[in-house]
């Protein structure tokens, strides 16, 4: 970010869309400068380098100048999401307290609605995301000296569990984001000329990564849209792709069936998806049948028949672990369901068969990664044999935050 932030004018930018006519762009050089003056602040209110921040915020400007501001004064963020209304102990509440019980945060930046609900609940200072945004983009504010991180610094901590379980941080240093970032723009071939368009929430790691971070890494443009912009009016998004000429966007498998079902073709007037050569496809399993029909529905408006790229990842491995490449083929098997629940066996059967278990091809190993499937006792397994997924990788996490025996049963 900073060698585009150096081109100024010339500089690539995040484009921030909460609504249609509501847009708001941030050129590279801007947001390098917000995010100096952010830092400023927040070490004024204690925070320090090596201090984890949470950030509980919609994606937008604030998000991302908080999230910078951060990692410039060498401190962890952790993005949650913005609840969408508070339930009492057992609700937000309740998770937010065992968050910030186990990551021990100098602060927690969020909404003043959000603060205003948990008033007095913590101990952990509440700082407002919008004044500190506005001392951001104060141009006679102070700005924090720019310091570039060691390899081995934390750039964040992304929490695997919180809503369902006890929180689990995974630590992500700098070097493991550099890495995963360079892994994925070299297995699609995205370059500094590529636009993505995302409204994934950034507080999920598909979302931080490909949407933000990729593009950050890469020196392209990146354009933005909020989650819930995207569930009330799905075809937005379509329509973004087209605006800005997209090259990338990632989304899980729901969302491509909730388009096909929720979009009208009178909606798609003027629309052109011929740019979008990378609709990455991930986060959860991926079924043939929402593949094939969104393609189907989608190519008479240009949509590439090769476009849709499915990947496996974790967030143990900063994101991406496999991925197909552009261009590709939509491949998956068909395997029998019975044998491979009871028997721990991959057997094919016909793709019509009542039986038939589908499993979408999700490529190869990013470069540098090694993927390996065993049994429960760690021992590697053969060809068509189900167990689990171990990988090694420079993206791979040290562990997770504060939990040594976690750490130790799954990193080796």
């Amino acid at each position: 970010m900073l060698a585009e932030a150096e081109r100024g004018s010339d500089g690539s930018a995040v484009t921030l869309i909460q609504e249609p006519g509501r847009e708001e762009t941030l050129r590279y050089d801007a947001l390098v400068e917000n995010a100096a003056r952010c830092a400023a602040a927040l070490a004024e209110r204690g925070v320090g380098h090596g201090d984890r921040v949470v950030l509980c915020l919609p994606t937008g400007s604030r998000f991302i100048t908080a999230f910078f501001g951060t990692q410039l004064l060498g401190a962890m963020p952790t993005a949650i999401a913005v609840p969408l209304r508070f339930g009492g102990a057992a609700g937000f509440e309740g998770q937010l307290k065992d968050l910030v019980g186990y990551l021990r945060p100098a602060a927690v930046v969020t909404t003043s609605a959000v603060i205003q609900a948990l008033d007095g609940l913590f101990d952990t200072p509440l700082v407002d995301g919008e004044e500190l945004y506005a001392r951001a983009t104060s141009s006679d504010a102070p700005q924090h000296p720019i310091r570039r991180p060691d390899d081995d610094d934390l750039a964040l901590i992304q929490c695997t569990s919180g809503s369902t379980g006890k929180p689990k941080g995974v630590m992500i240093s700098h070097a493991h984001l550099a890495a995963n970032c360079e892994q994925i723009v070299d297995v699609l071939r995205w370059t500094r000329e590529d636009t993505t368009v995302s409204w994934a929430p950034l507080y999920h790691d598909m979302g931080l990564i490909t949407g933000l971070l990729c593009p950050v890494h890469v020196g392209g443009d990146a354009v933005l849209m909020s989650p819930s912009r995207f569930l009330r009016a799905p075809v937005e998004w379509l329509q973004h792709i087209s605006h800005y000429r997209g090259a990338f966007g990632a989304a899980p498998n729901f969302a491509y069936g909730y388009l096909t079902s929720r979009v009208r073709d009178e909606d798609m007037e003027g629309v052109d998806l011929s740019s979008w050569r990378g609709a990455l496809c991930g986060a959860e399993p991926i079924q043939p049948a929402t593949v094939q029909r969104f393609v189907e529905r989608f190519r008479r408006w240009g949509l590439p028949e090769d476009a849709f790229i499915p990947g496996y990842g974790m967030a143990e491995a900063t994101l991406a672990i496999t991925s197909t490449q552009p261009d590709a083929p939509f491949r998956f098997d068909s395997i029998d369901r019975q044998t491979a629940v009871g028997g721990g066996r991959a057997i094919d059967v016909a793709p019509d068969s009542t039986e038939a278990l589908h499993i979408v091809d999700c490529g190869r190993p990013v470069a540098g990664t090694e993927v390996r499937i065993v049994d429960d006792e760690g021992r590697p397994l053969g060809e068509n044999e189900i167990g689990h997924v171990q990988f090694r990788s420079p993206s791979r996490t040290a562990g997770y935050f504060d939990l040594p025996e976690e750490t130790a049963a799954c990193v080796d």
